[in-house]
């Protein structure tokens, strides 16, 4: 905090917080959870990989900012779960969408598991996408970590959790978005 107050990283454009604890970037959909918006620096903004791919660009055209998700752009969301297999957080976030399918489907949401180099899908048939290259786009963690990264129609990351949310959560970032985005 600086002067009377006034936070330089709500300067953002579009920036609210919510009482839910969620901080959303509504021009670009971008939602960061109040434990990681507490990490930014304070007076200064770090040059994040992802923000830049959502700024970037000639003439106002962005790159598409996840190819290897191209086949799902403008049909459905996608929710990529970045699985390890010596951790139990990936079983306890599939058992809880497991138990919510019909509002994940209902909301167009594919889940789609990486684990390793396999990328294998939760609730319908396997798609032929390459583990690699999803990771790559999705800037995801290592082979050995856990993440959740909620994929819009537009392609633009919506959400990003590095641990178990419940489903409610997801729904609630999915039905905030406008009609066009999710």
């Amino acid at each position: 905090m600086t002067e009377a107050g006034h936070d330089p990283r709500d300067e953002l454009a579009g920036t609210r917080r919510a009482a839910d604890g969620f901080i959303f970037l509504t021009p670009h959909g971008l939602i960061f959870t109040q434990q990681h918006w507490a990490a930014l620096p304070q007076g200064e903004f770090p040059m994040l990989r992802s923000l830049f791919r959502e700024f970037a660009g000639a003439g106002g055209k962005l790159d598409d900012p996840c190819p290897s998700l191209a086949s799902f752009r403008n049909r459905c969301n996608v929710l990529v779960i970045f699985e390890d297999s010596n951790d139990d957080r990936p079983i306890r976030q599939e058992e809880e969408l497991l138990h919510h399918e019909k509002n994940l489907t209902d909301r167009n949401v594919t889940v789609l598991r990486v684990a390793g180099g396999g990328v294998f899908q939760l609730f319908e048939e396997p798609y032929e996408l390459n583990a690699d290259d999803i990771r790559r786009d999705l800037q995801g963690p290592e082979n050995d970590e856990f993440e959740m990264v909620l994929v819009g129609t537009d392609g633009m990351t919506k959400l990003r959790s590095y641990a178990p949310l419940p489903t409610v959560v997801i729904l609630d970032v999915l039905d905030a978005l406008p009609p066009s985005i999710s």
